[in-house]
């Protein structure tokens, strides 16, 4: 129960921060799952997004962020982007989406850290210049 009033109160600080057409937190078996319909990516590209947390949440960090398949992403950064999942990551393409190598095992401290900062980390890895724009 703890675990869900944090999330709600996660949920709450996105849309304070500005993520619109967002649905509350479902309960899935993995953990929860949170739903951004219209998210704004790097140079103005519109996709819809899902951000998957483990049961352990706040504790252990999102377990990845997924794209909706064929989002026109333009010039962005793919290569975080995979059609596969990795890091024992749900595969949600029956749903759609793709999965996005957000991953912060190491880096991630419970106490710091929250959806908005993760947020903010992927969508630095979208502005990452590796060269492979597909």
């Amino acid at each position: 129960m703890k675990n869900a009033l944090k999330i709600a109160h996660e949920y709450e600080g996105l849309m304070q921060a500005g993520y619109r057409n967002i649905e509350p937190p479902k309960i899935k078996p993995h953990g929860y799952e949170i739903h951004i319909k219209n998210l704004t990516l790097p140079g103005g590209v519109r996709t819809e997004i899902k951000i998957l947390l483990p049961k352990s949440y706040p504790i252990v960090p999102p377990i990845g962020f997924y794209v909706k398949e064929n989002a026109a992403l333009g010039g962005l950064d793919q290569s975080h982007l995979y059609g596969d999942v990795y890091h024992d990551a749900p595969d949600l393409t029956h749903e759609g989406f793709r999965w996005f190598c957000g991953i912060l095992d190491k880096n991630w401290t419970a106490n710091r850290h929250n959806l908005i900062s993760y947020m903010s980390m992927v969508l630095a890895l979208f502005n990452e210049n590796t060269g492979e724009k597909i």
